[in-house]
């Protein structure tokens, strides 16, 4: 929901966005890792997307 407001406003005021958006589990009781495991995993794979993404645009 916080990726579409922000989204929503990008257009209206016509500014360029991405919006990169992570699923963690499933939200029932059979997640495959803990939270702070996921996290650290999440974080590596955002930062080579966003290097990738910035290595594009430049």
């Amino acid at each position: 929901m916080e990726g579409a407001a922000v989204a929503h406003v990008c257009e209206v005021l016509n500014i360029p966005f991405i919006v990169l958006r992570s699923i963690s589990d499933k939200a029932d009781d059979e997640a495959g890792m803990t939270f702070d495991e996921f996290v650290k995993i999440a974080a590596k794979n955002s930062k080579s997307i966003v290097e990738g993404i910035l290595s594009i645009i430049k």
